[in-house]
């Protein structure tokens, strides 16, 4: 959401890809990843830079939730046109949006990990994308690059 207040349009396909290899290194480890579209921004807040850019943006976010197999938590339709759940700046949540978040993670997190438990199964594994690999203690390699290479190059070495 930041970028796009500074960058506009040319953040919306950088943040998708961040995004998506986000996921991956995620998924590759096992993990049931969670992702939620933004929130609407209010038109006209001083802090709402980039409201007709959400929609744009959230549809990415749904896609590539639906491709790589992530819980989506809708934030956007949760929110809906119900402008109250934004705080003065038209940008962020109100305790009351804070409060619809909450409930929207809960419900997901419940339905996913709650349901699989009580069913005694686990949630899907990660998919079988050609791009996505693992090798020696979990390191993930995503689309040639390694998780070292990731984020600038840092590594957590001890």
């Amino acid at each position: 959401a930041n970028d796009l207040g500074g960058l506009g349009e040319r953040a919306v396909q950088p943040s998708l890809d961040a995004l998506d290899y986000m996921i991956q290194l995620g998924r590759v480890q096992g993990a049931t990843v969670f992702i939620a579209t933004l929130p609407p921004q209010r038109p006209g807040g001083v802090r709402a830079e980039s409201a007709d850019l959400v929609p744009h943006l959230n549809e990415g976010i749904r896609r590539i939730a639906a491709r790589r197999g992530a819980v989506l938590v809708d934030l956007e339709a949760a929110f809906g046109t119900d402008y109250s759940l934004l705080s003065e700046d038209g940008l962020h949540p109100s305790p009351a949006g804070y409060e619809v978040m909450a409930r929207q993670f809960l419900g997901a997190i419940r339905a996913t990990l709650e349901t699989a438990a009580a069913s005694g199964t686990r949630p899907p594994p990660p998919s079988g994308d050609p791009g996505l690999s693992t090798s020696g203690y979990g390191a993930a390699t995503v689309l040639g690059r390694s998780d070292s290479s990731a984020f600038g190059g840092r590594t957590n070495r001890r």
